[in-house]
């Protein structure tokens, strides 16, 4: 069926409902950990760890990616975060919001912080 509105043709497919966007499982996890009360602290460990670049690996330690992930914790991010496509995948390869992502999971709301405690550039005193 085809309908004539404003001088447009519209055909009735166009006009139905849109079936709602399926959001991905990793985006579903990160708006649920995500606490905005931890952004400056989120921006400082950014700043310490990789200087806001996503790609940066630490060639001693191995961390890698903006918030320096060690390797051994590529295997639980992958299927806390449901991305098995990055599964042989190095994190400092990982789109930029995947690893904030992991970010906002392993600080569960502050639980996790002392992952990123101490050193020279501490930004624990960012913590809420």
């Amino acid at each position: 069926m085809i309908e004539h509105i404003a001088g447009v043709v519209l055909s009735a497919a166009l006009q139905q409902t849109t079936q709602p966007t399926v959001v991905p499982t990793w985006q579903r996890i990160s708006r649920k950990y995500q606490d905005n009360r931890y952004e400056k602290f989120r921006r400082c460990v950014v700043k310490r760890e990789s200087e806001g670049i996503p790609t940066v690996v630490n060639h001693r330690s191995g961390a890698a990616g903006l918030y320096q992930f060690m390797p051994a914790w590529r295997r639980s991010l992958v299927r806390r975060l449901h991305i098995p496509q990055y599964r042989h995948t190095g994190i400092h390869h990982w789109p930029a919001n995947i690893q904030t992502a992991g970010f906002w999971l392993v600080l569960d709301h502050g639980l996790g912080a002392r992952n990123w405690s101490g050193g020279r550039y501490d930004c624990t005193h960012l913590l809420p």
